[in-house]
């Protein structure tokens, strides 16, 4: 919850403006700013273990939610090439619906588990972000990122936009 540490995460994450385009891309009413952080992704020359790929995955197996539908939002904070770990999707994979966990069993991965959906859906091209981008997805869209092969930290945050459990 950086944005309640640092007061400019906060001016950024935590306007009304961002519950108003999660509502306008979800379709859902009442929503809340449900979570926000920092992910780091450190320089390969660290071996500190956090410039790894981020395997493939959903947004909403580890989520406490009872129904799905959030965005997520995940914000450039500096620059970010693709050599330093952005984002990459399946692209239409949220139409797939909930996946589960795979990336969290042992020996697990999604390519494993569902070799199918890599024929199913193109991978998306890694982007190029410059600071204030900001990239929104389904809580079930499939994604992943690289390892950070540069000697720059990868800094965006994100946040969680969600229907409030009832």
């Amino acid at each position: 919850m950086l944005r309640f540490q640092e007061d400019w995460v906060y001016d950024v994450m935590a306007p009304h403006g961002w519950a108003k385009v999660v509502a306008e891309l979800s379709g859902m009413r009442p929503i809340r700013l449900f979570t926000d952080g920092a992910l780091c992704k450190m320089p390969a020359w660290t071996e500190a273990g956090f410039h790894s790929p981020t395997p493939w995955h959903q947004d909403y197996p580890p989520m406490p939610f009872d129904r799905p539908g959030g965005i997520q939002f995940w914000l450039a904070l500096c620059e970010i090439t693709p050599e330093m770990g952005s984002l990459q999707y399946l692209n239409g994979s949220q139409r797939e619906g909930l996946i589960g966990a795979v990336h969290f069993n042992r020996g697990q991965t999604m390519e494993t588990e569902r070799p199918d959906l890599f024929d199913k859906y193109e991978i998306s091209e890694a982007q190029h972000f410059q600071p204030g981008d900001l990239l929104a997805h389904h809580q079930f869209s499939v994604h992943y990122a690289q390892a950070n092969h540069t000697d720059k930290l990868r800094w965006p945050t994100r946040a969680t936009g969600s229907r409030p459990d009832r």
